[in-house]
């Protein structure tokens, strides 16, 4: 029994660490690919108001929700996409909506 709650501990774990480093991926993509938003002289936009970075968000949080419902009911990555998108498509919530709404609950911030 004790093994067993070792290596949920240790998947639990190891799904942080990829989460961090795919978050941190995908903002040093988004720094990379818009590193300073105006020129002299123009108004700088408000952060989120970019498209992109708006893009970039909602994918680091579905990212997220995913190894939150991954860790939740110890499924892979790809059983815990299909639970959202099944349950977006069922709700007719979208799937960054729920994704968010994941991510909330289980205590981290969007």
């Amino acid at each position: 029994m004790a093994l067993q709650a070792w290596a949920a501990e240790a998947r639990r774990q190891a799904m942080e660490m990829r989460l961090r480093a795919l978050s941190m991926r995908v903002f040093t993509k988004a720094m990379r690919a818009n590193p300073c938003p105006a020129a002299p002289g123009q108004d700088v936009p408000e952060p989120g108001d970019m498209p992109m970075e708006r893009a970039v968000q909602a994918a680091a949080v579905a990212e997220q929700a995913k190894g939150v419902l991954a860790a939740r009911f110890a499924c892979t990555l790809e059983q815990a996409q299909f639970l959202l998108h099944e349950h977006s498509r069922r709700t007719g919530l979208p799937v960054t909506v729920l994704a968010r709404q994941v991510v909330r609950d289980h205590g981290l911030t969007t």
